[in-house]
Parts: C-alpha cells; structure tokens; sequence
C-alpha cells in the first residue's frame, strides 16, 4: 500500500491542500511554486480576469513551453544520432585491416578520436545552451 502525504501550496494567492504519494512533497512543493510564478505572470500579462480563465491560459502557456522544448530535445538528439553515425562510419573505414599492423593504424585513430572528442564536446555545449 502506497503511504500518501498531504501538503500545502500557495497557488495564486490561494492555499491549497495536495496529497501525493510519500517522497514526492519537495518535487511537488517546487512544481507548486513554478506554477505559481507562471500565473503572475500571466496576470501581470493580460491583466485581471477569472481565475478560471487564469489558470487555462496559465496551462496553455506551460504546454506550448513543453512542446517547445519537446521539439528542441528532438533536434538536438537527431544532432547527436547523426553524429554518432558519421562518427561510426569513420571509425569503420578506419579499422584496421584483417592481417595489417596495428602500429600503423595508430596515428589515424588517434586523429579521428580527437576530431570525434571535440564533436561530442561541441554537442555537449550546444544540447547545454539548448
């Protein structure tokens, strides 16, 4: 059986009793408090009207928020797929030959996992601005 705990937010003015599952109460308290922040400035935006409408539009705003990032997580993992094939595909044009010797092969590995560290670098950067 799941042990529940019920805490209190302030939403918008109001206090508000939430029961939620044990464990999630700190989760739960600074998504309340994100939530709050979000509909003052919504009210500061389109001025007073019903709390209702408040809240909608409030969730509206969350969801295209969501999508946005949504949409932003999904180009920036298509980057690192294309990445991360481009990277195989030289990785295998430079394996080493069946019969040939190692020694030899080194200084390209050694380049391509320099020039595959800074892509990953570079990545990292861009998916860290995101």
């Amino acid at each position: 059986m799941l042990q529940r705990s019920t805490i209190t937010l302030v939403v918008n003015g109001s206090k508000r009793r939430i029961v939620c599952e044990h464990g999630q109460e700190e989760h739960l308290q600074h998504a309340g408090k994100y939530l709050d922040k979000r509909l003052r400035e919504m009210k500061s935006n389109v001025g007073n009207i019903a709390e209702n409408e408040l809240f909608v539009l409030t969730a509206l705003m969350l969801i295209d928020d969501l999508s946005e990032a949504h949409t932003r997580i999904t180009e920036l993992q298509k980057t690192l797929n294309n990445a991360a094939s481009s990277s195989q595909a030289r990785l295998a044009h430079d394996a080493i030959p069946v019969g040939a010797s190692p020694v030899n092969a080194l200084p390209v590995n050694e380049r391509r996992l320099e020039q595959t560290t800074r892509r990953i670098e570079q990545l990292a950067k861009l998916f860290e601005a995101g």
